[in-house]
């Protein structure tokens, strides 16, 4: 299939759209033949640029840009022409009003046909565009697609938003991982007369305490990122930090050593135990206690920072485990921003990797995810663009044992947008579900927008997002 044809196809519409496509080609070859008689040299060069994006395959445009076509069809430029300057500034500002009264008319033909239901998204998002190459400043497609101007330039609000408030999130992330160490508690008789010979070191500082079972030169450092969970997710929820629940984390060495801990202790049920042999971090029913290990230092503090979140997010908004999408999609969120990663406590979950019984394509997503450098937000717009997303309905109905990896990828987006991208909107939304209404009707009324609408935003925001990368 050719270039021009695949194009036409992204923006298939009405053929009212199609029509104006075909005729701004027309015009702008027009628009180039009055411009070299106006001797504007540095205009034609632009005005061919236009065309072949409407027109990958016009020869001429190629030709005078100084393209060259290989053997089995490719167009490749061997070095990029420098056209001479226009020699009459006065022929410049005419050629100017007539390209916008070109983008005018590809611009209302766009809004019409999305009037009409027949085109949106990012298909429609991506004719915009085109309108935008010849006139950046057309404000009614600019108005359609609610774009603002952000440090000089256009974007949609959402990026505009995410922009800001990422910037925001790395500012507090930077303070908060510099948060000081105090309280530390050293009676090693006290700890072991309470938890047992085999802990070896106790640490306590505000409502959290760390019980460590062969790991405890590490409790420190672990609970540094516990207390500035709190911080961050202030600015995170544009609301006043939630308070830290009185938790005790254990923290394992390994599995075995939790295991031993869990059966020595009372209250502890087999569905518990049998939970604990098969992931790196378990409650125990009816307390305050979490248990967790892993056998990399950096993946134990990942998964206690994940625990604390999800714990605030019980206790500020109600929201628990059936909410699976908030209890992964925040915390991962918050690894990231404070620990800069969230790789170790995806990998280690066993619902995510269940090689044996997942589709092919699932078993390698998650393959890229675990990646250290892995760009969520690329990998959830590609998902998107090829109709492979997770139905929304579905994925924000799924309780976090059910949840898979493409669920956590569209999760951990979509807290992000949120977040990101709508300010207070993510503690509205989340209060809403814990005060159980249903996802459709909380999102609708924290955000005003329908499942529909959200997907349609998501299908313009990703593609920006993810070039800004896991920042």
């Amino acid at each position: 299939m050719s270039a021009a044809v695949t194009l036409f196809l992204l923006c298939a519409a009405p053929s009212a759209l199609d029509e104006a496509r075909a005729r701004t080609v027309t015009e702008l070859e027009q628009l180039c033949a009055w411009a070299a008689d106006q001797r504007l040299p540095a205009s034609v060069f632009r005005t061919y640029g236009w065309i072949i994006r409407f027109d990958p395959e016009h020869r001429r445009a190629r030709s005078r840009l100084g393209y060259r076509q290989a053997k089995d069809g490719r167009w490749y430029r061997p070095s990029v022409p420098k056209p001479r300057s226009d020699l009459s500034v006065t022929g410049t500002v005419r050629f100017d009003e007539r390209a916008r009264k070109i983008a005018d008319r590809l611009g209302r033909a766009l809004i019409a046909a999305m009037e009409e239901g027949a085109i949106g998204g990012a298909t429609a998002y991506a004719c915009a565009k085109d309108v935008w190459a010849i006139d950046p400043n057309h404000f009614a497609t600019r108005e359609q697609f609610r774009c603002v101007q952000f440090e000089g330039r256009w974007e949609a609000e959402e990026v505009a938003g995410s922009r800001a408030r990422a910037a925001r999130l790395r500012a507090a992330a930077k303070r908060l991982r510099a948060i000081p160490v105090v309280g530390e508690t050293r009676d090693m008789e006290e700890v072991r007369a309470a938890w047992g010979k085999t802990i070896d070191g106790e640490l306590v500082r505000g409502d959290v305490r760390a019980l460590s079972i062969g790991c405890a030169p590490e409790l420190p450092e672990l609970l540094r990122r516990v207390h500035a969970v709190p911080g961050l997710l202030a600015v995170l929820f544009d609301a006043p930090p939630p308070r830290v629940p009185g938790l005790t984390l254990v923290v394992a060495q390994d599995a075995a050593a939790m295991l031993t801990w869990l059966r020595a202790r009372e209250g502890v049920d087999a569905a518990t135990l049998r939970l604990a042999a098969q992931e790196s971090v378990v409650w125990i029913p009816s307390t305050e206690i979490v248990v967790l290990h892993a056998a990399a230092r950096e993946t134990r503090t990942e998964l206690a920072v994940h625990a604390v979140t999800q714990r605030l997010l019980y206790g500020a908004f109600g929201v628990d485990e059936r909410t699976g999408w908030a209890h992964e999609g925040v915390a991962h969120h918050v690894s990231k921003q404070l620990l800069r990663r969230r790789t170790e406590s995806f990998a280690g979950r066993q619902r995510y990797r269940m090689r044996l019984v997942a589709p092919r394509d699932e078993t390698d997503l998650y393959a890229r995810m675990i990646e250290r450098d892995a760009n969520w937000f690329a990998m959830a717009s590609y998902w998107l663009s090829q109709g492979k997303s997770p139905d929304l309905a579905l994925m924000l109905h799924k309780d976090i044992r059910g949840m898979r990896a493409r669920d956590m990828l569209f999760a951990y987006a979509l807290v992000a947008y949120l977040s990101e991208a709508k300010e207070a909107q993510l503690a509205a939304f989340l209060r809403g579900i814990g005060a159980g209404k249903a996802p459709g009707q909380a999102l609708q009324h924290a955000c005003g927008l329908d499942l529909a609408a959200l997907r349609q935003r998501l299908e313009l925001w990703l593609p920006a997002r993810a070039a800004l990368g896991e920042k």
